[in-house]
């Protein structure tokens, strides 16, 4: 998986369009996902419909379900759970999220810390 691969997971709310921040030599990947923009949402990257083909209503990246998927494994798991491929984030929109994650206060420092390695 690259960075800014971009993949359908389902879940109990349906599912979200889920995508890699980075990928690490090792095989681990740090993933995250888009959700809606509401009242209580952390703000600190908002994504407007136009940003990328699956977003079709003002969205947020939900830095606190931020993941570092580790190799081996736990990375087979994630390709087994992927329902479907997305198109790629562009490389301005995967700027503007990975700065968001080390902005935002909702992202764990453990992912802040692996994305300044």
């Amino acid at each position: 998986m690259k960075a800014g691969a971009v993949f359908f997971l389902a879940d109990w709310g349906g599912g979200h369009i889920n995508f890699c921040i980075e990928a690490f030599e090792d095989g681990s990947v740090i993933t995250c996902n888009f959700t809606d923009c509401t009242r209580g949402s952390d703000q600190t990257c908002v994504i407007l419909p136009g940003e990328h083909p699956e977003i079709k209503k003002k969205s947020v990246v939900n830095y606190a379900k931020a993941h570092h998927c580790e190799a081996g494994l736990p990375f087979e798991a994630l390709l087994r759970l992927i329902e479907s491929h997305k198109a790629p984030l562009s490389n301005q929109l995967l700027a503007k999220i990975r700065k968001g994650a080390l902005d935002s206060p909702r992202t764990a420092d453990i992912i802040k810390q692996a994305l300044k390695a």
